[in-house]
């Protein structure tokens, strides 16, 4: 794998760790609709990246 493609996964793995350490921190009886739509905006641009990423493959 090529040193970019490396730097990318990489990129992708933070990010997704980032996710997941913001679940982990929500409190279900304080989350809003806000937070709700925050989670989901960053699951779309993972999503996003990873199908650029595969593209490129």
């Amino acid at each position: 794998m090529s040193d970019n493609r490396e730097t990318q996964l990489q990129t992708l793995q933070e990010r997704f760790e980032r996710i997941l350490q913001t679940l982990e921190m929500m409190e279900p009886e304080k989350v809003d609709l806000q937070d709700i739509d925050r989670l989901i905006s960053m699951l779309d641009e993972l999503d996003e990246r990873w199908q650029q990423m595969k593209e490129g493959i």
